[in-house]
């Protein structure tokens, strides 16, 4: 009676926290869809913000290039010319360093072309400050001409690289002539230069008869748009941008929470307890065979006489269970808890003559190896 109240009352202690535990469990789930839901609805609304936010800068920044046509044209000229001075880098060491170095050496105008193309550097980088509508305030008439004249400084520079490749022999050079005709066919033609000259030239002149120079501002809804109004704006994208991705993220954690919510809980195997456990006195490894042979086949002399053992001066043959060496003749190892020798490697000897007959032996009979509980044999 008092046992089947025991049985009782753990399974009802087991039902008890099992309950507590699933009801736990299924309310964490429901605070994660909660969260989900309205991340989802956060998520929803702020991408509706952000491509309104897209839309309103496209606008700007069309109604702003719209309203400045030197600025752009005289921009598009600016990316074309950088472009073909990118063109030569492969004449040079570090094109686009400090100090830019002609792979060519020992001709009279390398000196000469190396410091112009380390001025077409310098000029590049001013350049790359106005090519951005966001970065600048207006290219007028006055600054469009400055800029022509830096487009000029390149076609010269690249007039005489292309005299220098022009006149490079295998003798003069050490380079092989078919190298020096890549070199000259790579090189871009004094044509394309030519043509950003006449665009800028044509765009300066369309600002001045057509007076379409008016400034950097342009009207949306009532408001002048600035170039600063298109900075504002494109902060106001990224910072929104950002904020999606937060939000994305957040979004993308709570479903895996979710997913986890619903795996069993991971408990570890046990098939290694135990594993590292000092062996246990009186417990004697088996090797697994396919037949072990009966002590009697092991040793028909065997007897039960103690005195056996000290007129065969302790040399009674020993079972070897190690397979790869049955017949292996070992002394017989003094036991002092008196226990069956087990030399280090896992020899048994049963012909061990001990005394002590408080520990129960293990009987090998023929057949798949098993632990028979008996009297003590020996």
């Amino acid at each position: 009676m008092t046992k089947s109240l025991v049985v009782g009352g753990v399974f009802f202690a087991l039902v008890i926290i099992l309950g507590a535990y699933l009801l736990t469990r299924n309310n964490i789930r429901n605070d994660l869809t909660v969260q989900k839901n309205k991340l989802q609805s956060d998520l929803s609304i702020l991408e509706k913000k952000l491509s309104k936010e897209r839309d309103t800068l496209k606008i700007m920044t069309d109604n702003f290039r719209n309203s400045s046509a030197l600025t752009v044209d005289v921009q598009d000229q600016m990316k074309k010319g950088s472009n073909i001075v990118s063109q030569t880098d492969f004449m040079f060491i570090d094109p686009n360093g400090l100090n830019p170095e002609l792979i060519v050496k020992n001709l009279p105008t390398i000196l000469l072309i190396n410091k112009e193309r380390k001025n077409i550097n310098l000029l590049l980088a001013e350049w790359q400050k106005k090519v951005d509508v966001l970065a600048i305030k207006k290219i007028d008439i006055k600054e469009s001409e400055q800029i022509k004249k830096d487009a000029q400084t390149i076609k010269t520079y690249l007039k005489d690289l292309a005299h220098l490749v022009g006149i490079l022999t295998p003798e003069n050079s050490g380079i092989p002539q078919a190298q020096i005709n890549i070199y000259l066919a790579s090189l871009p033609s004094e044509d394309a230069i030519n043509e950003v000259l006449t665009s800028i030239q044509i765009a300066i002149d369309n600002s001045k008869n057509n007076n379409l120079d008016t400034g950097t501002s342009t009207e949306s809804n009532g408001h002048l748009i600035t170039s600063e109004d298109i900075v504002v704006q494109q902060g106001i994208v990224d910072q929104t941008e950002d904020e999606v991705i937060v939000l994305q993220k957040q979004l993308t954690d709570i479903e895996d929470q979710i997913e986890q919510s619903f795996l069993p809980p991971t408990s570890t195997p046990d098939s290694d307890v135990g594993s590292d456990l000092p062996p246990v006195p009186g417990i004697i490894p088996i090797v697994d065979t396919t037949s072990t042979p009966s002590v009697t086949d092991l040793n028909p002399n065997a007897t039960s006489d103690p005195n056996s053992a000290n007129n065969n001066n302790n040399t009674n043959t020993n079972t070897n269970t190690d397979l790869g060496n049955p017949n292996t003749n070992t002394d017989n190892l003094n036991n002092n808890n008196g226990l069956p020798n087990v030399d280090v490697n896992n020899n048994y000897d049963i012909n061990d003559n001990s005394n002590n007959n408080n520990y129960k032996g293990i009987i090998i009979q023929p057949g798949p190896p098993r632990l028979i509980e008996g009297a003590n044999q020996y």
